[in-house]
């Protein structure tokens, strides 16, 4: 009887014992070894400006091996930090699951327009109209902005004179512009290019058609575009799309076509 009431007092205390070391190993982090990190990337409209290397090179310089490192000694907010620093990411989350791994979801921005510089420069408006650099990886196939440009991205970013805020209130004209066409199918279908002039006149260069559209300012836009395609419904379904050469929308509520 005696041996009996010490055999279950022995195996009662080694489960309580066992219970406790496990309670201890998983509420002490520093315990934790890292199984490696699992890099997931929200490529929105299958934009690629970064990659998991890109990722796992930026850990690697912040000094992190990651595989078989204690997760105590890994600083999940510095990376986080770091991985928002770069230009083409909007979003990103760095965590840890339970059974070790480093999970990190980045989502990208998402470019609608291109300024392309006279002199070759130039840089990116995302659909929430900030500037984004151009990419060496990737180009982004998105409506272009060419012509008569010289606007500095940098001067853009951190130049406050009255000639910088001039160009400011230009760019984001033309982001307005584009996030009309790119929001509307029709128009994303059929605008390819946009140059612009020295008095920052717009002509619009369609996908279908040889027509030059004389656009004017980027004001007024919505009843422009209005116009321009009770034209193409009403007017080119009757004449063919080449039947004009130069498509006119500059004045107020007029379309002047000329062969």
């Amino acid at each position: 009887m005696i041996n009996k009431v010490l055999n279950i007092t022995f195996w009662s205390a080694f489960l309580l014992g066992t219970i406790a070391l496990y309670g201890f190993v998983n509420e002490n982090p520093s315990l934790d070894i890292c199984k490696g990190p699992v890099v997931k990337i929200d490529h929105k409209n299958n934009n690629h400006f970064v990659d998991e290397d890109d990722v796992k090179s930026l850990i690697s310089k912040l000094g992190y091996h990651l595989e078989g490192q204690p997760l105590a000694e890994i600083d999940l907010k510095l990376i986080e930090r770091e991985l928002m620093l770069k230009p083409s990411v909007l979003n990103a989350q760095v965590y840890t699951t339970i059974d070790c791994a480093l999970m990190v979801d980045i989502e990208e921005r998402n470019p609608i327009a291109r300024i392309y510089n006279k002199n070759g420069t130039g840089f990116y408006l995302d659909e929430d109209g900030r500037l984004m650099p151009l990419s060496n990886k990737f180009t982004a196939r998105v409506l272009v902005f060419s012509g008569n440009l010289n606007l500095n991205y940098a001067e853009l970013l951190n130049v406050e004179t009255e000639d910088v805020k001039e160009e400011k209130a230009f760019v984001n004209s033309l982001y307005a512009l584009s996030a009309f066409i790119h929001s509307n199918p029709f128009w994303r279908a059929q605008i390819a290019q946009v140059e612009v002039n020295s008095d920052q006149n717009l002509y619009l260069i369609p996908k279908v058609g040889k027509q030059r559209i004389e656009f004017g300012k980027a004001t007024g836009f919505e009843q422009k575009f209005k116009n321009l395609r009770i034209l193409y419904e009403e007017g080119f379904s009757k004449t063919g799309w080449n039947e004009y050469s130069t498509i006119n929308l500059k004045y107020e509520n007029q379309v002047i076509c000329s062969k």
